[in-house]
């Protein structure tokens, strides 16, 4: 239909336009089968009439002399046929399926009439004039009753009040209609203003959530996406004010040292300074360009069990000691370089703010839980909704003395929202559990392409 060059674009214009051709069809439909309906029962009711009035008539000049019958058949007319003698059966013209119809018709009537010698036809004086049913009954004495019925029983001529009757009707119905879909798709063009009004200022748009259950839905989806889009550009200020704040430590030290005399070992800490701030750079860039679907990291089986096994090998340090309790396999649809990334996160804070580290791996019908436990001081239960947010730090005097700045589960709680799972903490008395909720079947991937994209059509 969008091909069509007639077709409205707008919703108000398709869905009159659908009104009115319902409409339309509607009428047009019923025209038909009333004028249909009322020419069988015009024709049946004409053919009634002749017949029962042709049996009357023969009968009543059957019991009248001859001599009289001229006059008398005159008399017998009505105002739906008229009679006459004659010595032979008018010409019949038109002759056809029509008029074998009318004469069926008027012998189902009248069955005393079959087999008498009974012409009918249906034919008129001109074409462009109504036809009628004419025809002749011959008697016993050989002479012909000719009738004629004065009624137009075929042809239908449509009257210009009808017409004007169809327009006015029509014209009520397309105001009334596109009065209605102009109600319907206000809360439409509203959302169409609102969706423009985005980006213009710093004033939060929100769209009221009423009317039929769609609308609804999508004024509330509307003011979600108004949501994460804010969080989403909070998250990058944050970012940038946190990196501009963290990395003013490191430079300022190195200020000093370029300004004053040169100590031995300050090359080396000018070094540690520069890894610091790579690390700082690194960590951020990580954090910003994953786990959101457009780095090269697919879903795909993947081997929990040895990919944690990997990871705590590598992250075990003397100091610092690491257990894990795995099954010895364990196949789940994950994105490895991501969820290998929100473990480490998850572990290096347990190490750093905890001392060690305890890492379980279970699963049950549906799901991945992967556990990483410390025991140290644990998070109050009213912050634990803000830790997971970027850049925020529990103990920010603390977090100077720490490397990073508040991204280990910020990042989890991403890998958790991309996998379609979910990221929990919980008290372990004494320190802190965190738990990593996974699918086995991996995330919804019905409608997500290979460039990361969702492309819904309607």
């Amino acid at each position: 239909m969008s091909g069509l060059g007639l077709w409205p674009r707008g919703l108000i214009g398709r869905v009159t336009l659908v009104l009115l051709g319902a409409i339309v069809v509607e009428l047009l439909g019923t025209f038909i089968l009333v004028s249909q309906a009322e020419r069988v029962l015009l024709r049946s009711s004409e053919a009634h009439r002749v017949a029962e009035q042709l049996v009357v008539a023969e009968r009543v000049l059957s019991r009248t002399p001859q001599a009289h019958w001229w006059e008398v058949a005159p008399s017998l007319s009505t105002r739906h046929v008229s009679f006459a003698i004659a010595d032979a059966p008018p010409p019949v013209r038109g002759a056809g399926a029509l008029s074998r119809a009318a004469a069926d018709a008027v012998t189902e009537w009248e069955p005393s009439l079959r087999g008498r010698d009974l012409r009918i036809a249906v034919s008129g004086p001109g074409s462009a004039q109504p036809k009628r049913l004419v025809g002749a009954l011959r008697t016993q004495s050989g002479r012909w009753i000719q009738f004629r019925s004065r009624e137009a029983v075929t042809g239908w001529t449509p009257s210009w009040d009808w017409l004007f009757s169809l327009l006015f009707l029509v014209g009520a119905v397309l105001i009334v209609a596109t009065y209605v879909v102009r109600t319907l798709a206000a809360p439409l063009r509203a959302l169409s203003e609102a969706a423009d009004r985005i980006g213009h200022s710093h004033r939060r748009v929100t769209v009221e959530t009423h009317g039929p259950q769609e609308l609804r839905r999508l004024a509330r989806a509307f003011n979600e996406m108004q949501d994460r889009i804010a969080e989403l550009v909070e998250s990058r200020t944050r970012s940038l004010l946190a990196v501009s704040h963290d990395l003013r430590t490191p430079l300022a030290r190195m200020r000093l040292r370029l300004g004053g005399r040169e100590h031995p070992g300050d090359r080396e800490a000018m070094a540690d300074d520069v890894a610091e701030m790579g690390a700082m750079l690194d960590t951020l860039l990580d954090y910003l360009a994953g786990g959101d679907g457009s780095e090269p990291d697919p879903a795909q089986p993947t081997d929990i069990a040895a990919l944690l096994r990997s990871l705590v090998t590598s992250m075990r340090r003397a100091d610092a000691p690491i257990a894990i309790d795995a099954p010895d396999a364990l196949e789940a649809i994950v994105r490895p370089v991501l969820l290998r990334r929100a473990v480490m996160n998850l572990i290096d804070n347990a190490l750093k703010y905890g001392g060690d580290a305890e890492v379980r791996l279970t699963a049950d019908d549906a799901m991945v839980h992967i556990m990483v436990r410390d025991h140290g001081p644990g998070i109050p239960t009213g912050l634990r909704e803000k830790v997971v947010r970027p850049f925020y730090r529990v103990d920010e005097a603390r977090a100077r003395n720490t490397r990073g700045f508040g991204l280990g589960l910020a990042v989890a709680q991403r890998a958790a929202t991309v996998h379609d799972g979910a990221l929990s903490l919980e008290d372990a008395e004494p320190g802190l559990l965190v738990v990593l909720h996974l699918p086995i079947a991996g995330p919804d991937q019905r409608c997500e392409k290979e460039s990361g994209n969702i492309l819904i059509r309607f």
